[in-house]
């Protein structure tokens, strides 16, 4: 397996993944039924979304026919940090909006969860590459 979906048939699997780590993380956090739906649905919606941005970073479509095949580190770096600075932003606000936090506060956090996850996105999405 090699990190691709050039068809876009597996965006599921990163809805799946987003609604799983939504719902854990509210579970962790002490949150009830209503909370730990939340949770699941918001990073499911989250997760796909993040797919989307991704591949529109890689030069292919929203929902499949990325071009990842697209050799070098700048594309898949920026594919990467394009997903992760998407899903740290809308993760971080969202969370914070849904736990009473001020409009300002949402989009603090949402910043402060885009720079981390731009750059651990980009990182990752490139991990073979730096470290082989």
């Amino acid at each position: 397996m090699s990190y691709v979906d050039p068809s876009g048939e597996y965006i599921w699997v990163t809805v799946a993944i987003g609604a799983l780590i939504g719902g854990i993380s509210q579970a962790i956090n002490g949150g009830n039924f209503g909370d730990i739906l939340f949770g699941a649905v918001a990073g499911g919606i989250i997760g796909g979304i993040s797919a989307g941005v991704g591949n529109l970073a890689a030069g292919g479509a929203f929902f499949g026919g990325t071009a990842a095949n697209v050799v070098g580190f700048n594309v898949v770096f920026s594919a990467g940090a394009a997903a992760g600075a998407t899903g740290g932003f809308l993760g971080a606000a969202a969370n914070s909006w849904y736990n009473g936090g001020s409009f300002l506060d949402g989009i603090g956090r949402g910043i402060g969860g885009a720079v981390f996850g731009g750059y651990t996105g980009g990182i990752v999405q490139h991990q073979k590459s730096i470290w082989s």
